[in-house]
């Protein structure tokens, strides 16, 4: 039999599919940056509908992901930055100040461990996989996706991370977190099967389990690190 259409009383088959032109003409094409966060400065949103409010939110998700990206990128340069005054000179040194969490701290109201996640995560991306900060300043991805690459080839030497970044950043963007990261988990098995497999063995040798009571009486089980093929078994 075949498939037939229905459709609303009342309604008929010309749905206007013309926009009604009050965001600005090419707004997904803006380049993120100080020019389209003032473009969307300009955007009453009480005016949109449904449709240009999603087109307003994926416009302001790309300036998002580039303002982060310029504080991740200030970020790692003070973490080469010597503590000073305010009328010291600007000064760079090749290596790391530890210090400079306890910096980020203050001025930006974190945790200790907050703060140096901050600064690891920052260098990481500035040292490690610049490309992936690239493609955060783009807009193409965002900070959760970024932190998943850089979380997933923590483990592979500098090249090799490279070459998986370079491969997931390809669809990344149309990607969930979850998606990437078990994408990762394939391609950096590829990229370091040898220490694909020292990291599986010295995880497997300290496997354990334990318990834990629940308020109902009851009680869950736990199997950390077990053998894939054991646990599916």
């Amino acid at each position: 039999m075949e498939a037939t259409m229905s459709r609303p009383a009342g309604w008929g088959w010309d749905w206007p599919n013309e926009p009604r032109e009050v965001l600005p003409r090419g707004l997904e094409q803006i380049v993120p940056g100080a020019g389209l966060a003032a473009v969307l400065a300009g955007i009453d949103r009480t005016d949109l509908n449904g449709y240009e409010l999603v087109t307003l939110i994926e416009a302001r998700a790309r300036v998002v992901a580039w303002g982060q990206a310029q504080l991740l990128a200030d970020i790692a340069e003070l973490c080469h930055t010597p503590m000073g005054y305010v009328s010291s000179d600007a000064e760079r040194t090749s290596t790391v100040h530890e210090e400079s969490a306890d910096e980020l701290r203050p001025a930006l109201h974190l945790t200790r461990r907050s703060a140096e996640n901050m600064a690891r995560l920052a260098l990481d991306l500035a040292d490690r996989l610049p490309q992936v900060l690239s493609a955060l300043e783009s807009g193409s991805i965002d900070l959760p996706r970024a932190q998943v690459i850089c979380d997933g080839t923590s483990h592979l030497d500098d090249t090799e991370a490279r070459v998986v970044a370079d491969q997931i950043l390809v669809e990344a963007g149309e990607l969930t977190t979850g998606e990437i990261a078990a994408r990762l988990r394939r391609l950096s098995l590829r990229a370091g099967p040898e220490e694909g497999r020292r990291r599986y063995e010295a995880a497997v040798a300290d496997r354990y389990v334990y318990a834990r009571p629940n308020p109902e009486g009851t009680g869950n089980l736990y199997g950390i690190d077990l053998p894939a093929d054991r646990l599916a078994a």
